[in-house]
């Protein structure tokens, strides 16, 4: 019976495929899965020297990548209008509702916006007022929010922040305005991809 071999870089040498070092043998499985039942005997070093350039290789890659989303993440400096965003959908539902928890909403919203939805909720009474869908999703199911990106353009004391995901699998993009208040960014406005202005909404549900 054939003993199955693979070249062993830290050696230099094939050798049999149980002798080889644990992380040798996850690379090779990982560049190829057809590797998963390896070759027999006769494969050549120059073979399995290849396996191995392609799998440090990836191993590489996928290292960067990593790299860069951490890289990614520390961008987002604190203080910042994207910052404010991201904050913001790690916060709690009710930041749009001031009524319920005025002191949470004020850490992120201008206080024009503020006024207009306190006024929306005392018109309706404790039903559904102008705002049916949630803010942050421009939807009424459950947030299942990945791939969350902002992209941010100031002009001078305001801000635009695009924020783009997909939430259930379907893209979205939501740009907040954001405007600078007692030196600090809060949200002015939030507009959606169909034109809606949420300013808009509140304000003529009063008339």
């Amino acid at each position: 019976m054939e003993n199955r071999i693979a070249f062993d870089p830290w050696i230099g040498e094939s050798v049999p495929i149980n002798s080889l070092r644990p992380c040798f043998y996850f690379l090779l499985w990982l560049t190829d899965s057809n590797e998963l039942q390896f070759q027999v005997a006769k494969a050549s070093r120059v073979r399995y020297q290849i396996y191995y350039m392609k799998a440090f290789t990836l191993s590489i890659c996928l290292f960067l990548g990593l790299s860069a989303v951490v890289l990614h993440a520390e961008e987002v400096s604190p203080g910042t209008p994207d910052a404010l965003i991201h904050d913001l959908y790690k916060a709690d539902y009710v930041v749009f509702s001031p009524a319920d928890n005025k002191e949470l909403s004020a850490k992120f919203l201008a206080d024009a916006l503020m006024q207009l939805l306190i006024l929306d909720a005392k018109r309706s009474e404790g039903e559904v007022g102008a705002i049916d869908f949630d803010v942050l999703s421009y939807s009424q199911d459950e947030r299942a929010i990945t791939k969350f990106a902002t992209q941010s353009k100031l002009e001078g004391e305001t801000a635009k922040v695009e924020t783009s995901f997909e939430n259930h699998g379907e893209r979205m993009v939501i740009t907040y305005h954001c405007a600078k208040e007692a030196g600090l960014w809060r949200i002015a406005d939030v507009s959606y991809e169909d034109g809606t202005s949420l300013v808009k909404l509140l304000k003529d549900a009063g008339e």
